[in-house]
């Protein structure tokens, strides 16, 4: 190659490396303006409310329905591990179908399937027996 097309090729590589460059900063440019008027995250919301940890029963009945239970034919008693008792000797086991309806399914070992809903308040169950019939329990 000559003298001549050896300073016109360095010339190009020249001009090619500075437009490279003003486009690098013109992007930059460009993505500090668009940070500047993208609005702030919204802040995030609180978190729930957790039950008060507490081995008193007391401070966690509007949360749990775990306890004792008084209805019109004796007492229910339901445990933390899932399972419940009557004082008319049936036994059963219990969990959470809907907690955001507050709603409880019952499993009797002998007499089958049942429901309960959980009163927001904490202080009241209402049982639906698995043959027909329902019972109001209260604390």
């Amino acid at each position: 190659m000559n003298q001549g097309a050896i300073a016109t090729w360095t010339q190009r590589v020249s001009q090619l490396h500075e437009l490279v460059e003003q486009s690098y900063t013109a992007e930059l440019v460009a993505e500090k303006q668009l940070a500047m008027a993208t609005p702030p995250a919204p802040t995030p919301p609180p978190p729930p409310v957790t039950p008060p940890a507490s081995s008193n029963t007391s401070a966690s009945q509007t949360y749990s329905p775990v306890g004792t239970w008084t209805g019109p034919k004796g007492t229910w008693t339901l445990t933390d591990d899932g399972n419940f008792t009557t004082s008319g000797g049936a036994k059963g086991t219990w969990q959470w179908t809907d907690r955001t309806k507050r709603e409880l399914g019952l499993k009797w070992m002998k007499l089958g399937d049942g429901t309960a809903v959980f009163s927001a308040d904490g202080k009241s169950l209402e049982v639906n027996l698995p043959k027909g019939g329902q019972v109001s329990l209260t604390r």
